[in-house]
């Protein structure tokens, strides 16, 4: 088995490929993506200036924490349990790596021959392609995998996400401003419970509703945005001009696209992954290989192949 790793600041990535006398040859090589997370998981035991703030409660009860989500709006908070967190931590893993693994096949191109391995048992010169897969790991405050099973070998975090749970009982929510970007200028408004309209995540921040929405995956779109995904008019050959200088724009996420799927794709308003999604694995081959690699969806579609004589003799197919 052939194996080269390279570390990057928000992942690291694996290409393997088997060596020679395979025994299948409709084998592909795979690059595996890996990213490691840690939770933080934020309530009165463990409050977080400034994103939390202890604040009067309602009906002139006794002051409670409140987390501020990235509009400014404040929540009131519940503690975590031990059996919360752990499901939390499960449900995180589970849903951030099915959105994203095995979605893209990369078709090796014609002329990279380095993960070509002969098949002699049936005579045959084989060029795989390349399948992509991602692993998600929960390294802190209790680890999902032991540090053998990583590419780097350690549980060092590539990135920290604050999860605070909400109080689904509140049903009205206060700030002191609105940001400028927010197009909302309301000081108080009515919230929903895991229906997407109460706390605003972003890939620093997560509440605990979001591995309950059933209308958008959040948990598969933040974990988009740690991978170096931006929103879907940004991921663009020709970006919305919005982009270089705001790229949360409601604009940004395909509501007003000419294409009406960007609005369904993971990284707009939907969960649809496309292949406008499969950069962090285009750029992760281009290091490992310096030659670029077209992104098909096709995950099935087998390598090429070459009969020895015909390879020997100079000829090519692939």
């Amino acid at each position: 088995m052939f194996i080269a790793k390279v570390a990057h600041a928000s992942h690291d990535s694996m290409l393997q490929k088997r060596t020679e006398g395979i025994s299948d040859p409709n084998q592909n090589a795979w690059l595996t993506v890996e990213t490691k997370l840690a939770l933080n998981f934020v309530d009165s035991s463990n409050p977080l200036p400034p994103m939390t703030v202890l604040a009067p409660a309602s009906a002139g009860g006794p002051p409670r924490w409140h987390a501020l989500d990235s509009d400014g709006w404040q929540f009131p908070l519940l503690d975590w349990t031990a059996d919360l967190r752990t499901k939390f931590t499960n449900g995180i893993q589970a849903r951030g790596e099915s959105t994203w693994n095995y979605q893209f096949l990369l078709i090796t191109p014609k002329d990279y021959e380095d993960l070509d391995v002969h098949d002699f048992k049936g005579g045959w010169m084989v060029r795989p392609n390349v399948l992509c897969l991602f692993r998600l790991r929960i390294v802190s405050p209790v680890a999902s995998c032991n540090a053998a099973q990583t590419i780097s070998g350690n549980l060092k975090p590539h990135s920290t996400v604050n999860v605070v749970r909400l109080d689904p009982t509140v049903n009205n929510v206060s700030r002191t401003a609105a940001p400028a970007s927010d197009t909302d200028k309301r000081l108080t408004k009515p919230v929903g419970t895991f229906n997407g309209s109460s706390w605003r995540s972003n890939s620093a921040n997560f509440d605990d509703s979001d591995l309950w929405k059933p209308a958008h995956n959040t948990i598969g779109h933040e974990v988009g945005h740690i991978l170096g995904e931006d929103h879907v008019m940004c991921l663009k050959n020709t970006p919305l001009p919005i982009c270089a200088t705001d790229g949360n724009a409601g604009t940004t996420y395909g509501s007003n696209p000419a294409d009406p799927s960007d609005a369904g794709n993971i990284m707009g308003g939907g969960n649809a992954v496309t292949l406008l999604n499969a950069r962090p694995w285009t750029n992760a081959i281009l290091r490992h290989t310096w030659c670029f690699f077209e992104a098909s969806m096709h995950t099935e579609l087998p390598p090429r192949r070459l009969s020895l004589n015909d390879s020997y003799e100079g000829k090519s197919v692939f």
